[in-house]
This record gives structure tokens, C-alpha cells and sequence, in this order.
């Protein structure tokens, strides 16, 4: 008959779930019952514990958020679960049981300082092929849920009651889980052995089952199972952060996941082969000992002890190796005390001095030498680690790191690199290769009289570092180089190669940029010419070179006429695109070594470099002059622009200011001169210097 429904006390919690194992075990089922209890297990007021959810997400893989994980809330109610479980109207027994699907159903993400309700209850018990199946309900409600209404959480549990039978029940066929559809998530993660006592040290189920492969096999199984709950958990955890916060998780447990065999912590291969080892110093000590202290003669043999003790303290260990002792001792004072052995013709204070002397030998040897090996294993131990821990620190740098052996010739032998400076490069250092092979050939020198300068500083035992921007490769790549030396010594005490630790940080792009800031220092952006100061400073240089060579200097400052009405007709547009077409003519129009640039609005100027006399000056300017004697076609019109130049050939000794200014002036003049064609009297001009010319086209197509 039905069981009449009761609710537990919320106020009371669950018994503890080791409680409810026992009682699983202890009380017995009742016979005939095929109905579930109609209790419902209620508790109110739940409040998470950070301390456990946070261990709990370490196993299961979720990552700590202000939201629970999906499935932590059956956590929440298993307790009760498993109360209801173990209840007496219940027909099955717990340990007998196994979770076969787990449905998590979410309508709102639940805080983790969320006050929640917890209720569970059995709702319906129907037949399988393999027996019997029970259905658990969860549900959790927030505190400012609606009670009547749906729950922010509900999951459902489905128990199997293996060869369980329902009296006038058909078992219905089971359809095998449906196989992922397009887009699923698929990945993989190791089970460890102690899967099973992790999960159950962090949510409170510890059944047999899945922890121990003995209790396991009792139940059937031929090792431990993982937990179906961890296994839906630990799934659901790759999903985490791409699920929405209202859904819906079915999960089927198709077959039991079986956990590995654990390897035996106690006694592995190499712990029997130190014990095997043990005996035999045993047996040899006692076998040594006997055959010396039980014989009458007497000889130098009493020291043969040693050796076994000696071998026990360099493998075994110090209690070992004194465990050995002792069966020396034992044997020693036994055949001693008998009146054989080397000592027997001794009187017996002798006899007793000359043994306490020699095992208080044994003894010193012994513990000297178990010591010494101790502390020289622990130095191998200790180097080993930090031999592991400088390759995580070079393999893991962010920076470049290259380890060198450094030669007096300038050879720098490559031992180790990074991947960071692999990829740098862009491709791999062949260990054994010349590090200079790598240097850009502009700056291979500089790199190798720095490797040799190094070395010379270590051999003089002074500190060598060294650091430089050096291309690298074809000239593409720009490093960043410290480098710090310091001296090897070989075994017998000799120094040995310098070694030397590079730290790199690739510069190129610091480099690009710093370039493209320069240019845009010194070049006009509409034009790319050379501005202002680049001028001068090539004006300067030309000026120096000539001040030497004996050669002369022309200036040549331009300016375009009716370049007004370009403006006005077309616009800021067609203006930039003449000034565009006027830098190109007069880059076309002067000698491969002449500077042309923009000086600001339609002014230009050249600067030309060594040259024999005025006359190649105004050849390049009536060069200019007949470059602009096409006018410019743009979006359909036509602009004739003109182009006044004045011509200024400096003066030995002069600066560039100067010859700028007299350029300037000769340019005015020309202008002034408008209308006329061919060169302009220099009467107004510094006749040493300068010369006026009204370059001017007036003969232009449509005039």
C-alpha cells in the first residue's frame, strides 16, 4: 500500500551519510514492498561552503565563479537522497543500487551566497530489462522564489535496482542514447586511480563501490567505477562559460566507467630490489662475521667486517647499514665472549677492550660514510633541481635567451637557445653553430671584436657585458643584445671557455617606428620630399665637401606661379595634386646626386652638389623651367603653372643660412621680373655670390 505522505522536519537536517551506509547495510528491506515512500525531505536555510565548493570544482574541473556550477546543487540534496534512500519503507537497498541517467534542469543561474530550499522526493518506479528503476527529485529554490511555482533548479536522479521485479510490469525496450549531433564538444581528460576517494572526499559519497577495487569485485565489478555524478560533472565542466543561464543537461550512463589500477604504493620494483638488496647485506655481514669470529685462528681478518657494514652505509642508508653492525656485533661478541676468534688467545679484558675497539671502528666508519653519501646524494638531488628549475626559467622567458661559449678569435659557439629567440628569428639555431653566422654582415664585425674583447676582460678577470642593437639575418630583424661573460673551469683546476648568457628583445618594430617618426621629421607628407631641415642639413654637408674638393655649390629656391587659381578652381584637392606632379617633374628634371624639397606652400628648392661652375647650375634650372611648360590636367582641367627660380652659387666659406637667404632674394627678384624671359640682371643681388634668373615659362599652351 501506498505510504502515507509526510514531509521531514526542515529544521533538521539529514543524518550524516556515513550514518545512512550502515543503516543500508544493518536494517533490513521490507519483503513484498514495491511501493515508494510518499516522504518528501525538506531543508531550508541551505547556505553554500565556499571551503568545499571550491574543492569540489578542483576535481571536477569548473573554474570558481560568483554562480554555482551547473550539477552542484544535487550535491546540495544528495544527503537527503540518500536518507530516502535508506528509509524503512524503501524496497531496495542502497549499496545495491546504480545511477544510470542524471537530468539537470536550470531556470536561473543560483548564487553562490545564495539562502536556498532543498526538497527531495521519489516520484515513480518503473521496470527495466535489467530490473527495476527509481526516480529521484531535487529541487532548489531561492529565497525569493515563488514556492508554487517551477524551481530555479531541479534535477532528477534514475536509479537501477539490478534484478529487481515489478509484479504485472512488462519491461520496456531501452533505446540506446542518441549519438552527438553536428557541432558537439569533444575532449579528453586522464582518470586517475584515486578518481573515486577524490570525488567522495568532496561530496560526501563514499560508497564502496567507488573506492575500493575489493569492494568493487564483491558487487560484481572488476574494479572501482567512477562516480556518475563526477563523470556528468566533469563533462559539463567543458562547457562551462558557454552555456546560457537557463538549460537543461540529460546525461546517460551507457556502460560503468572503470577506474585504472592503481600501482601498489607500498612496495614497487625499485622498493623490493632495496630490501632484496638489504637481505643480502644481512645475510653477507652475518655470513662475514661467523666465519671470522668462530674460527681459533688468528690473523688480520677482524677488519673484514667492515666491508659489509661499508656497503650497507653507501646503498642502504645509515639504519640499514647499523642494522647490519648489529648482526656484526651480535656475532662478533657471541664467538668472542665463546672463546673463538681472533681474540681468543687474549685474556678477557683484553679481549673485550680490543672488540669494543674494533666495533666502536665499525660503528664511526659507518656512520662517517652514511653520511657523506647522504649528503652527496642530497647535493645531486638539490642540483638536479636546480638544473630542472634554470631550464623551465630559460625555455619559459618571455625574453630571448641564448647560452654561448665564447672564443679569443671572436667565435661565439651556440649551446642552448630558447624558443622565444627561435621564433624571433624565425627560424631554428643549429646547437654547435657560430652565433656571429646569424649577425647582419653590416655589423658581423663589430659583434665579433666585441665577443673578443669580452673574453680578453674574463681572461683579466674583469666583468665583461656587453649590449647593442645588431641586425640580424638579411637586415630585416633588429635584436636587442645583453650580454654577460664569466670564466669555466675544467676538472683538474684549469680555466676552461668563457661563457657568456645573451638576453634578447626583438626591436624591429621599434625600430620601423622609430624610423617612420624620422622621416616624418624630415620629409613633406603630402610630397615625400625632403623638408626644411633635411635641406639644411644636406645644404651644410654639400658645403663642407666643397670646402675640401674645391668644388662649387648651387641653391636653386622655386616658386610656382598661378598656383592660386588651382585652388580656387578645384579646390585644396587639385592643389595637392599639382604640388604632387611639380615634385615629380623637378625630381625628373636634376641630377641623380641633387636634393629637391618642398619648403613649405609652392615653394622648392634644390640643392646641387659639386659642381665645375655657374654654368651646370642653370643648366639644371632651365631644366626645371622646361619640365613646367606642360600644364597640369586634373579632374578634367587644365592648369598652367609657372615656376620662378632663383639661382645662388655660394661663396667659399659660406654657410647655409646665407646661401638660403641669397637663393631667397634671387627668387623675389625673379618674380619681380615678370614677364621678362632669360636671366635678370644681378645689379639688386651679392654679386659674389649669387645670380638672379627669371625662369619663368611664359610660352605655355592656351596663352
Amino acid at each position: 500500500m501506498p505510504h502515507p505522505d509526510r514531509a521531514q522536519d526542515p529544521r533538521r537536517g539529514p543524518r550524516p551519510l556515513a550514518a545512512n551506509y550502515a543503516r543500508s547495510l544493518l536494517l533490513p528491506r521490507p519483503r513484498g514492498a514495491v511501493d515508494l515512500p510518499r516522504r518528501r525531505h525538506e531543508q531550508r536555510g541551505v547556505r553554500t561552503d565556499p571551503a568545499r565548493l571550491a574543492a569540489w570544482a578542483r576535481v571536477c574541473g569548473f573554474p570558481l565563479r560568483s554562480r554555482l556550477p551547473l550539477p552542484y546543487p544535487h550535491l546540495l540534496g544528495f544527503p537527503a537522497q540518500v536518507e530516502l534512500l535508506v528509509s524503512e519503507p524503501f524496497p531496495f537497498r542502497l549499496l545495491g543500487l546504480v545511477h544510470v541517467a542524471q537530468e539537470f534542469a536550470q531556470r536561473r543561474p543560483l548564487a553562490v551566497d545564495e539562502e536556498l530550499d532543498v526538497s527531495v522526493r521519489a516520484v515513480a518506479m518503473r521496470p527495466h530489462r535489467r530490473g527495476a528503476l527509481v526516480e529521484l527529485v531535487t529541487e532548489v529554490r531561492g529565497a525569493g522564489d515563488d514556492p508554487a511555482g517551477d524551481p530555479a533548479w531541479r534535477g532528477v536522479s534514475r536509479y537501477l535496482a539490478p534484478g529487481a521485479r515489478l509484479p504485472g510490469a512488462v519491461p520496456p525496450a531501452d533505446a540506446d542514447p542518441a549519438a552527438p549531433g553536428a557541432g558537439a564538444t569533444a575532449t579528453r581528460w586522464r582518470v586517475g586511480a584515486g578518481t573515486g576517494r577524490r570525488y567522495a572526499e568532496v561530496s560526501g559519497d563514499v560508497n564502496p563501490l567507488h573506492l575500493a577495487a575489493p569492494a568493487a569485485r564483491l558487487l560484481g565489478f572488476r574494479r572501482a567505477l567512477a562516480h556518475g555524478v563526477w563523470t556528468a560533472s566533469r563533462s559539463l565542466a567543458v562547457l562551462d562559460g558557454r552555456l546560457p543561464g537557463a538549460v537543461r543537461a540529460d546525461v546517460r550512463f551507457k556502460a560503468p566507467l572503470l577506474l585504472p589500477a592503481g600501482a601498489p604504493r607500498a612496495v614497487d620494483r625499485r622498493t623490493r630490489a632495496a630490501r632484496a638488496e638489504w637481505a643480502a647485506a644481512l645475510v653477507v655481514s652475518a655470513a662475514v662475521a661467523a666465519a671470522v669470529f668462530w674460527r681459533t685462528d688468528s690473523g688480520p681478518w677482524p677488519f673484514l667486517v667492515v666491508v659489509p657494514v661499508l656497503w650497507g652505509a653507501a646503498r642502504l642508508g645509515l639504519g640499514r647499514a647499523l642494522s647490519c653492525l648489529l648482526v656484526v656485533a651480535l656475532l662478533a661478541t657471541a664467538g668472542t665472549t665463546g672463546g673463538t676468534g681472533p681474540y681468543a688467545g687474549f685474556d678477557a679484558d683484553a679481549r673485550t677492550a680490543v672488540l669494543e675497539a674494533l666495533l666502536f671502528t665499525c660503528g664511526a666508519v659507518t656512520m662517517v660514510m652514511s653520511l657523506v653519501v647522504r649528503a652527496r646524494e642530497r647535493a645531486v638531488v638539490e642540483a638536479g633541481r636546480r638544473e630542472e628549475l634554470f631550464r623551465r626559467t630559460f625555455d619559459d622567458a618571455l625574453l630571448g635567451v641564448a647560452l654561448l661559449r665564447l672564443r679569443a678569435d671572436g667565435t661565439a659557439v651556440v649551446a642552448r637557445v630558447n624558443d622565444r629567440l627561435r621564433s624571433m628569428l624565425g627560424h631554428d639555431v643549429e646547437v654547435g653553430s657560430d652565433w656571429s653566422q646569424q649577425v647582419h654582415g653590416e655589423h658581423r664585425a663589430a659583434f665579433v671584436e666585441a665577443v673578443h674583447e669580452m673574453v680578453e676582460r674574463v681572461r683579466d678577470g674583469r666583468d665583461a657585458h656587453w649590449h647593442a642593437e645588431v641586425q640580424h639575418g638579411e637586415g630585416e630583424v633588429w635584436l636587442e643584445l645583453a650580454a654577460s661573460a664569466w670564466p669555466t673551469w675544467r676538472e683538474d683546476g684549469r680555466a676552461g671557455e668563457v661563457a657568456a648568457v645573451v638576453q634578447v628583445v626583438d626591436v624591429t618594430q621599434r625600430r620601423l617606428v622609430q624610423r617612420k617618426l624620422r622621416e616624418a621629421a624630415l620629409h613633406d607628407a603630402l610630397t615625400g620630399l625632403p623638408n626644411r631641415t633635411l635641406l639644411e642639413d644636406r645644404l651644410r654637408h654639400a658645403l663642407g665637401a666643397a670646402s675640401r674638393s674645391g668644388r662649387r655649390v648651387a641653391l636653386l629656391y622655386c616658386d610656382l606661379d598661378d598656383f592660386k587659381p588651382v585652388n580656387d578652381t578645384g579646390g585644396h584637392a587639385a592643389g595637392d595634386h599639382v604640388l604632387i606632379g611639380v615634385a615629380q617633374r623637378l625630381g625628373a628634371a636634376v641630377r641623380p646626386g641633387d636634393t629637391v624639397a618642398r619648403l613649405g606652400g609652392d615653394e622648392f628648392a634644390v640643392v646641387c652638389p659639386d659642381l665645375p661652375d655657374a654654368s651646370a647650375a642653370e643648366a639644371v634650372a632651365e631644366r626645371i623651367v622646361a619640365a613646367m611648360a606642360e600644364p597640369f590636367r586634373v579632374a578634367g582641367w587644365e592648369f598652367p603653372v609657372g615656376i620662378s627660380v632663383g639661382l645662388s652659387i655660394a661663396a667659399r666659406g659660406a654657410d647655409a643660412h646665407r646661401v638660403l637667404q641669397e637663393a631667397d632674394a634671387a627668387m623675389y627678384e625673379a618674380k619681380a621680373g615678370k614677364g621678362e624671359r632669360g636671366r635678370a640682371p644681378g645689379g639688386g643681388v651679392r654679386a659674389a655670390g649669387a645670380r638672379v634668373v627669371d625662369l619663368r615659362a611664359v610660352e605655355r599652351r592656351g596663352r
